[in-house]
C-alpha cells in the first residue's frame, strides 16, 4: 500500500488547492502548480521529479535555476503548461479531433496529438431551446480519470506513460477549475455553440474588447516565467491559503486521514 501514498498526496494537493483558485494562462497554471508543490513531502517531490525528467522539455523547464532544489520546483511549475505548449508550431503535434480512433488513448510520449478536447468538459445549455449536440465521448473528465488510474506504479503503466500522465494531470486539474472549460452556450444566433466563451465578446472596466474566455484566462496575469509564478503565488495565493486553512483541513479531514494510514503501512 505504501506505493499508493505519493500519488494520493499529489492528487489531493492539486485538487484541494485549486478549489478556490482561478487559472489559466501560463501564469495561472504555474501558480497553482507551485502552491500544490509546497504541500508535497520530500519523498513525493523526488518521485515526481524523476517522472518529469523523462519529458524532453525538462532542460528548458529548469533553465536559469540557481541550484538543484530550485530546478525541481521550476520543473514541476513549468510542466503544468506543457499541454498548452504542444499546440504551438515548435512541437509539430497533430491537431486531431474528438471522434478520432485515437482520441481516448493513453500511450505516453509516443502520442503526438494535441488533444485540445481533453482540456474541457462542457455542460451544454441553451436559453432559447436551440438543439444541443450529443456529449463528447472523450473530454477532460474521461482522460483525467484514465490518467489518475494509471499513475500509481502497481497498475503496470510504464514510466513513460506515467510521466506523460503526470504532466497532463498538472494541467488538467487547473483547466477543470476554469468556468469556461465547463460550459457551452447554444442560441439561435450561435447554433454551433460559443466555444466556451470564445465566441462571446465583453468590454471589461479597462474599456478594451476581449473574448469572454480570454477574460477569464488572464485572471492570474499574463505569461510568466517559473520565477515570476513562484513570486506571485507566494505574494497572492499563500495568504489566501492560510486564511482558508481551517476550512481546507475540515473539508479534507477524511481523505488525509486515509492517506496517513497508507503512509504508516
Amino acid at each position: 500500500m505504501r506505493r499508493f501514498s505519493w500519488t494520493l498526496t499529489l492528487l489531493l494537493s492539486l485538487i484541494v488547492l485549486t478549489s478556490p483558485a482561478l487559472s489559466w494562462w501560463d501564469a495561472g497554471h504555474m501558480q497553482i502548480a507551485y502552491v500544490a508543490y509546497k504541500h508535497l513531502d520530500a519523498p513525493v517531490k523526488e518521485k515526481v521529479d524523476a517522472l518529469l525528467r523523462r519529458n524532453n522539455d525538462y532542460a528548458k523547464w529548469t533553465a536559469g535555476a540557481p541550484d538543484e532544489r530550485t530546478a525541481k520546483i521550476y520543473a514541476f511549475v513549468h510542466a503544468a503548461t506543457w499541454a498548452d505548449d504542444i499546440k504551438t508550431k515548435e512541437y509539430n503535434y497533430t491537431k486531431d479531433k474528438v471522434d478520432s480512433p485515437t482520441a481516448g488513448q493513453n500511450i505516453g510520449y509516443a502520442d503526438h496529438n494535441q488533444h485540445s478536447y481533453w482540456h474541457y468538459k462542457d455542460a451544454n445549455f441553451s436559453p432559447d431551446g436551440t438543439p444541443l449536440p450529443a456529449p463528447a465521448p472523450v473530454d477532460l473528465v474521461t482522460q483525467l480519470k484514465l490518467m489518475i488510474a494509471a499513475l500509481p506504479a502497481p497498475y503496470g503503466a510504464s514510466e513513460d506513460v506515467r510521466s506523460y500522465d503526470l504532466v497532463w494531470i498538472l494541467h488538467l486539474v487547473g483547466d477543470a477549475h476554469q468556468p469556461l472549460h465547463a460550459v457551452g452556450r447554444y442560441t439561435k444566433q450561435i447554433q454551433n455553440g460559443d466555444e466556451g466563451g470564445n465566441a462571446e465578446l465583453v468590454i471589461p472596466a479597462t474599456g478594451e474588447t476581449i473574448n469572454l474566455h480570454a477574460y477569464w484566462d488572464r485572471m492570474f496575469g499574463g505569461y510568466s516565467s517559473p520565477y515570476g509564478a513562484v513570486f506571485d503565488a507566494d505574494a497572492k495565493l499563500w495568504p489566501v491559503e492560510i486564511k482558508h486553512a481551517a476550512t481546507v483541513r475540515r473539508e479534507w479531514a477524511a481523505p488525509f486521514a486515509v492517506l496517513d494510514r497508507l503512509k504508516s503501512r
